[in-house]
């Protein structure tokens, strides 16, 4: 609650007051009123100290007050704009500015129609104007923010004021109405396709009526052909050689029949049927309880067919017993018999010769195991291109861990296929039913890389709003790659060695451990042995990895290979680019067959489908680097440092560029985060 401003008489008790407490032999002076003098001076001049400190009071209240405020113009969700008469802004607060996208400072004694639409200057012109001319509230709508891709409704509400310079002002507020406006667009849209949708759906309702009309004037006429029908039915079933009676379903009476049940009877057994002759009446003694049981089940069960063999004459009959109903009510049972004594015949000879043609199959299926077996002894793997002894050689070590649960390590240089023959591994495999789940370990933040390996729970860091199953879990019972295992952090190191040991793991975020079979065959191109000596690489996890290790040499080891791999290459561009190749010429040949290929296999790929590109005729066109590799061995230097001449100078060529079309990781013949890893690991960074 404000406080009330003191009175002249409060400030002057106050000031007497104080002025009481001084002693009054501080003051010298001779006579009354010199003394009286003296007493008034003093007194107005602790009055006046009093009203300045009062003063300074209220000052300081005043400025808080007027800050306070000034805050709160500021940051009000609405924005504010004071106009003069020719549109220019001569006040805003930082709502507005940022309604506009630009700074506040940058806005005064700018025209407003500059952050309008084109169409909207004239609008507002005509706003301000009604503003100052009527000096009422004006209101209109205008589309602020032109230079963005989308602009933002909004709502401008003016009113009339002469400010603290007596300059006439319009205070304008301006409210973004861009849901509304969509909210609009939306119903506008929403009510149109109702009226499409009550449109059709009176058309389908008329349609609907006269389908209706014809179909009742179809049911007349169906009902006069049904009556037409019957007749013809009834002959027709007399005239079968099929068994049709039906029967009471008390006694098991025969109430109708058909000529050829009356016939049989007469003629087998010398019976003119009645209706009302009952199973002992019709049949011998030994058959009554038979039949009895036949129509109880028919009662009992509903309908059903069942085969019986007539005594006279060996026929064998398929009866099908159906319930004859009446509002619910089972007022009868009817039967029919057919004769299937030669569809049985031929039923037995069929069995006869599907049993020949199991065995038969059996002994084909026998021969295919045989044949597949030989086959995968030469190929295990259609897209492996291979010839050297080398290859030949790792073919056959897949050959033989493929049907085992045994853990893999395939070591080799980048673009060798490490993930070709992890793949021909669990082709081969009995886990082969289920997809292989391949994990780059050098492209997965090291952040990132245990919730992506081993899943995680909802709330198990920030940002995790949802749980996530990992690699392991989605490849239970099938088998995992673990590419660039040689990338893992350690402390992940330790995590993977216990999935070896125990098949076990948790979830980041969870104690519950989940069991998962699982095969593991990881690939690196790094030393794990010069790692685990470094204490870059758990000991313990490089020999359980170490189960059966394969090394796939790189291209330069088996040259007689590259001819073979080329032609693949070819054949596949072929198909895509629409070409057709046939012949590389001689000295092309062997410049491929004698470049060292730093990038192997995948090297030699792009190099084809670059000559693929710019081959004109059925010759391939193919011009190798073979100069500039050979000066970059020439370099000399550690493995490490002729790699990072390799790629520094391929991107330099690319200007840089990694990832995009004919960039530095299509060249290379690397995976573009597999490129960015190796820049990062060999401390390559841009200039």
């Amino acid at each position: 609650m404000k406080q009330k401003a003191p009175t002249s008489y409060d400030l002057r008790s106050k000031a007497e007051k104080a002025l009481n407490s001084v002693e009054d032999s501080s003051i010298d002076c001779s006579g009354e009123d010199m003394r009286q003098l003296i007493h008034e001076l003093q007194v107005h001049q602790v009055e006046l100290e009093i009203q300045n400190e009062e003063l300074r009071s209220a000052q300081a209240q005043l400025e808080e007050s007027r800050t306070r405020y000034a805050d709160l113009y500021d940051f009000s969700p609405v924005g504010y704009l004071s106009f003069d008469q020719q549109g220019l802004i001569v006040e805003a607060n930082l709502t507005a500015a940022k309604q506009l996208n630009t700074e506040r400072a940058i806005l005064l004694k700018k025209p407003f129609f500059l952050y309008l639409l084109k169409g909207d200057g004239d609008a507002f012109r005509l706003h301000l104007a009604q503003v100052f001319k009527t000096r009422e509230r004006q209101t209109c709508e205008v589309k602020l923010n032109p230079r963005k891709s989308e602009g933002v409704f909004a709502r401008l509400d003016s009113i009339f004021i002469v400010d603290a310079s007596g300059k006439s002002v319009a205070r304008t507020s301006i409210i973004d109405i861009s849901f509304s406006k969509r909210v609009e667009e939306v119903l506008k849209r929403a009510h149109g396709e109702l009226e499409d949708r009550v449109a059709e759906r009176t058309i389908e309702l008329a349609t609907a009526n006269e389908q209706l009309r014809r179909e009742m004037e179809e049911r007349e006429r169906g009902e006069h052909a049904l009556a037409e029908s019957r007749a013809q039915i009834v002959a027709a079933v007399d005239s079968t050689n099929d068994f049709i009676w039906s029967v009471d379903p008390v006694n098991f009476g025969v109430v109708t029949w058909n000529s050829a049940f009356g016939d049989y009877f007469l003629k087998s057994r010398g019976i003119e049927l009645r209706v009302g002759m009952t199973p002992e009446q019709l049949v011998p003694p030994e058959f009554v309880t038979l039949w009895n049981d036949l129509f109880s089940r028919a009662l009992n069960e509903g309908s059903y067919t069942a085969e019986y063999c007539v005594v006279a004459g060996n026929i064998i009959l398929l009866l099908s017993f159906n319930l004859l109903k009446r509002d619910g009510d089972v007022f009868g049972i009817s039967i029919f018999g057919k004769d299937i004594t030669e569809r049985k015949k031929m039923e037995k000879l069929l069995q006869d010769r599907l049993t020949e043609i199991e065995i038969l199959k059996k002994q084909l299926e026998q021969d295919n195991i045989s044949l597949r077996d030989e086959v995968k002894l030469l190929s295990p793997h259609a897209e492996i291109v291979a010839q050297s002894p080398a290859m030949q050689k790792i073919l056959v070590q897949v050959h033989q861990v493929a049907p085992t649960d045994s853990t893999v390590l395939i070591t080799g240089e980048t673009g060798t296929g490490k993930e070709l023959i992890a793949r021909a591994i669990h082709n081969l495999s009995n886990r082969k039913a289920l997809p292989l789940v391949i994990v780059n370990c050098a492209s997965l933040p090291p952040s990132l890389i245990e919730s992506e390996l081993f899943g995680r729970e909802k709330g198990a860091y920030t940002g995790a709003m949802s749980r996530m199953v990992g690699r392991f879990e989605i490849a239970d019972r099938s088998t995992i790659a673990l590419d660039e295992i040689g990338d893992l952090p350690l402390e992940i190191q330790a995590k993977l060695l216990r999935v070896l040991e125990e098949r076990r793991f948790e979830r980041l975020g969870s104690t519950k451990s989940i069991s998962v079979n699982v095969r593991i065959v990881a690939s690196t191109n790094r030393d794990l042995e010069r790692m685990v000596q470094t204490g870059k690489f758990r000991k313990d996890l490089y020999y359980r990895l170490k189960v059966f290790p394969i090394r796939i040499p790189p291209l330069r080891e088996r040259p007689e290979d590259i001819p073979l791999l080329a032609w693949s290459f070819i054949h596949h561009f072929e198909n895509q680019m629409g070409k057709r190749i046939q012949s590389i010429p001689k000295r092309a040949l062997e410049s491929l067959v004698h470049y060292s290929w730093p990038g192997n296999a995948r090297e030699l790929r792009n190099f084809i489908e670059h000559a693929m590109i710019v081959s004109s005729g059925t010759s391939l066109e193919l011009r190798p680097p073979v100069v500039a590799l050979q000066e970059m061995f020439d370099e000399g230097g550690k493995l490490e440092d002729l790699e990072r001449r390799h790629i520094l100078r391929v991107l330099e060529e690319t200007g840089w560029r990694v990832s995009a079309r004919g960039g530095a990781a299509e060249i290379l013949g690397l995976k573009p985060t597999t490129l960015e890893a190796r820049m990062k690991k060999l401390g390559i960074r841009r200039p």
